[in-house]
């Protein structure tokens, strides 16, 4: 409950001295010395903190530590005070406090670290980390270990990371090596490497479970494990529709704290055979043989896509084909029953809601208590959010 009181002092911020309360779901701190009524506070979910550290800590763009005896650094989500076009950005915010005593500060250490602990359980500890470093502009090892490696570290997430050498390597390894540990797949790339890990989490679970994929009509066990997304790539259409926003530090705090959004997965089937499976679009005829053309051209980068377009429009082809599809119950869903959709759309990038709360308190969104928002193979010892397959009701395409 909001009333479970763990901790309440008074701390200092530079030369401004704080009263900060950390209650069951939230961590306060509010200027104690200001005269004014109109005296600000910063509320942020436990949920929402990234990590404790003792003494004056900075992780970005690197990690220096100070040590000191009466500080901590608190380290937790901050979405962006200015929303633009492409979604709400979250950014790791920082503030450092200093204690009266060594033993507050010890108690303070001790009492934020457990709160998350009993607050985020859903939190991933151990992660598997597929890198595509020929993806986009090929900087996905930059963007990992510049930007989302300290993130991961700083928040306790221990990684096993592999840097592929060739293409559906991280299929093949989803499907044949032990998983035994990890809490989700996380790939650094773009839509490709994505869908490379989506084939293989999913065929792991349908082989484990003994279901035939090339049988259109069974039904898909659900996947245990969740897919992280960290844009790196030509388009990144999956982490956008996830996330809203195609940034990476928004994405790895998304994985941070445990959030997972639902997706649709679609089977194509030919034949007797399944062809593939699909979470964001399906290209037959003219869109395909753009791809097709595209993967000629990716020393070219993004720029392929318009180059191959332009050439596939010239040849001026023709398609024919036919497609059956199974239509949704209109008496499960509608898109009149002002039920949000989680689609990552900008009506749902500028709600400050988080995409799954874990809990019925208002402890996953940032509070308006008497204030304002806080708007503002290699292993590795450090480790979209979590993408999470509904497959119990996946549909199947038959071209």
């Amino acid at each position: 409950m909001e009333s479970d009181l763990r901790l309440e002092s008074s701390l200092w911020v530079g030369n401004k001295r704080y009263l900060a309360v950390l209650t069951g779901w939230h961590f306060r701190w509010t200027e104690a010395d200001k005269k004014k009524r109109d005296k600000k506070t910063v509320s942020v979910p436990v949920a929402e903190l990234v990590g404790v550290e003792e003494g004056l800590v900075e992780i970005l763009p690197r990690k220096s530590v100070e040590d000191r005896d009466k500080d901590f650094t608190v380290f937790y989500v901050k979405r962006s005070s200015t929303r633009n076009s492409y979604g709400l950005l979250w950014k790791l915010g920082r503030i450092q406090f200093s204690c009266p005593s060594r033993v507050l500060r010890d108690q303070w250490t001790k009492q934020l670290k457990t709160a998350v602990k009993t607050h985020s359980p859903l939190r991933p500890q151990r992660l598997l980390v597929f890198i595509n470093p020929y993806g986009g502009k090929k900087k996905g090892r930059q963007i990992y270990h510049s930007l989302v490696a300290p993130l991961f570290e700083l928040a306790d997430i221990s990684s096993h990371v592999i840097v592929t050498e060739r293409g559906n390597q991280a299929r093949d390894h989803l499907l044949k090596k032990d998983l035994t540990g990890f809490d989700g797949v996380v790939c650094v790339g773009g839509d490709g490497m994505f869908s490379e890990i989506l084939h293989g989490v999913i065929g792991r679970t349908q082989q484990e479970a003994g279901v035939c994929e090339n049988d259109p009509a069974v039904t898909l066990q659900p996947c245990p494990l969740h897919i992280g997304i960290i844009p790196a790539g030509s388009t990144d259409c999956v982490c956008y529709a996830t996330g809203g926003v195609i940034d990476p530090v928004t994405s790895a705090l998304h994985i941070i704290v445990g959030d997972s959004q639902p997706l649709d997965v679609c089977s194509v089937h030919y034949g007797s055979g399944l062809v593939r499976y699909s979470v964001s679009l399906v290209g037959y005829g003219f869109y395909g043989d753009v791809l097709s053309e595209s993967e000629k051209h990716r020393w070219m980068g993004p720029v392929r896509y318009d180059y191959s377009g332009a050439l596939v429009y010239l040849s001026n082809r023709s398609y024919a084909g036919t497609v059956h599809y199974l239509p949704a119950d209109p008496l499960l869903s509608s898109p009149r029953d002002k039920t949000r959709c989680l689609s990552g759309c900008g009506v749902c990038a500028r709600s400050t809601e988080r995409l799954f709360p874990n809990s019925s308190d208002s402890g996953s969104l940032y509070s308006s208590y008497s204030g304002q928002f806080n708007t503002e193979s290699e292993d590795n010892g450090s480790n979209t959010a979590f993408a999470k397959l509904p497959l119990l009701k996946s549909k199947s395409a038959h071209v």
